[in-house]
């Protein structure tokens, strides 16, 4: 009887190992597969990221000869993609890990389809910087369609090398997305922990800011595009209150403001400062406006980065008053007009966009129109891209 007694005890001991410690051992695997699965996924990430960031430094470099400066703003964007990588990955990883024990089939079917979006959109992004020299923001869901297209087609240099190095970018991002063997496990993790710490220091030195120069060029266009079109969406829908607008007017006492309901509304006290400059004549001279797209400071003017593209207008600039500065109420040229000739706000989607049911304002030409001057518009292209035709009428 104590034979058998102590056989049953033996035998409930065994038991409970074959029940208790392979869970055990099948929870560590599955932990220690999710982890170097994870790996190897932000391995291809990081690779795809620093072939997306070279291939911004060379289409950026082509046009301007400044392959130095590209370069090494590319490198910081780089470090400021990894930590935004790393930081959108640590934040994931639950989601990841429930995906990862439910079925790890679907879970690279998934992580690849979102890298081939986000490499597409990424290398597009780019290319339409390299093209604008500014990241695309917000701004481009003012435009029609069609004028998208006309905007695409009137912006683009060679278009198949373009294309040519678009599908190339591609081609090499799928290239590491999709090969077995890259490097060995115990590299990749080497890799990841010198990458991310070099990408931290670099980040918290270079915090950078919109208001900082070559920020454009650093910033991650993707991140740049979300960012923008969430604070454009939300400050569309945003109407200030009485004590925001009161507030907003309390900072400059020395006006006079006229109401709560139009916040910038003031009685104007300007002396006539620029009189002196002029020499007033019995007959009214002719006034032109030249309107020119895309002649920021960097082509043109006394403080150009690269040589002059205008020489003429750069020696008008010696004869004339010049505001090295301004401050301007549009962002893009679906607001050039307005802003140029009226100060005018964009509105919900470009004031040109209101035709006729635009609320009353005054522009320059209306007031030179009244003071006897005729009015003509010469535009190299369609009129009635961006409503301008309407607008001008």
């Amino acid at each position: 009887m104590d034979l058998f007694n102590g056989g049953k005890v033996r035998l409930s001991l065994h038991e409970e190992k074959i029940e208790s410690l392979p869970v055990e051992k099948i929870q560590g695997s599955t932990i220690k597969e999710f982890l170097k699965q994870y790996t190897k996924m932000l391995f291809r990430v990081i690779l795809i990221t620093g072939v997306i960031r070279l291939f911004e430094a060379l289409v950026c470099w082509i046009p301007t000869g400044d392959i130095l400066s590209r370069f090494v703003n590319n490198c910081i964007g780089f470090c400021q993609d990894t930590t935004i990588v790393f930081c959108v990955a640590l934040v994931m990883s639950p989601l990841v890990l429930l995906l990862f024990v439910a079925k790890r089939n679907l879970l690279v079917s998934f992580f690849r389809a979102i890298v081939i979006v986000m490499s597409i959109i990424s290398i597009c992004l780019v290319e339409v910087y390299s093209q604008a020299s500014f990241p695309l923001d917000g701004v481009m869901f003012q435009y029609s369609l069609s004028e998208i297209v006309e905007i695409i087609q009137n912006s683009m240099g060679n278009v198949f090398i373009s294309l040519v190095a678009c599908i190339l970018t591609f081609a090499i991002c799928l290239l590491i997305l999709f090969v077995r063997n890259l490097m060995p496990d115990k590299w990749q993790l080497v890799f990841l922990l010198v990458v991310v710490l070099v990408s931290s220091c670099v980040t918290v030195i270079y915090n950078d800011s919109p208001l900082k120069n070559n920020y454009n060029e650093r910033t991650n266009k993707v991140v740049y595009f979300l960012r923008n079109l969430r604070e454009t969406r939300a400050n569309g829908l945003e109407i200030p209150s009485k004590i925001h607008v009161k507030k907003f007017q309390s900072n400059f006492p020395n006006q006079k403001f006229i109401s709560v309901q139009s916040p910038f509304l003031h009685t104007a006290q300007y002396s006539n400062s620029l009189a002196p400059f002029f020499e007033l004549r019995n007959d009214m001279p002719n006034i032109v406006f030249i309107c020119v797209e895309g002649l920021c400071r960097e082509n043109c003017g006394p403080g150009s980065k690269y040589q002059s593209a205008t020489p003429w207008l750069d020696s008008l600039i010696e004869e004339s008053l010049f505001w090295p500065n301004c401050f301007s109420t549009s962002q893009k040229t679906c607001g050039a007009l307005p802003a140029i000739l009226g100060a005018l706000p964009i509105g919900v989607s470009g004031f040109m966009s209101y035709r006729g049911n635009a609320p009353n304002y005054y522009s320059t030409p209306k007031i030179l129109e009244k003071n006897g001057y005729t009015f003509s518009f010469l535009y190299g292209g369609n009129p009635s891209f961006d409503d301008m035709d309407s607008f001008i009428e």
